[in-house]
């Protein structure tokens, strides 16, 4: 997917049509799990376990946003980059 022909391409898009079918995925989670939304400007610059390997070094969700657009920007950071992590 790191280099997929189609990866930057969007599959739904909110706001085109009057009614869309959202993508929807369940996981189990517990307390302390962190969950990370971010923008192809992140994923297109790290690779998954890059990304895993600094959210299970640091403890605060905060400071897991910030390295991970550090990294990113210092991967290169050819596209603007979003990140929200969430400690449960």
């Amino acid at each position: 997917m790191f280099d997929h022909p189609l990866r930057n391409y969007l599959n739904v898009v909110v706001g085109t049509d009057s009614e869309i079918t959202p993508d929807i995925i369940t996981l189990g989670t517990r307390p302390g799990d962190l969950i990370i939304l971010c923008s192809d400007g992140l994923n297109s610059m790290l690779r998954d376990i890059v990304i895993f390997s600094i959210a299970s070094k640091f403890k605060s969700p905060q400071r897991v946003t910030e390295e991970l657009i550090k990294k990113a920007k210092s991967a290169g950071g050819l596209d603007n980059v979003t990140v929200i992590a969430i400690k449960l």
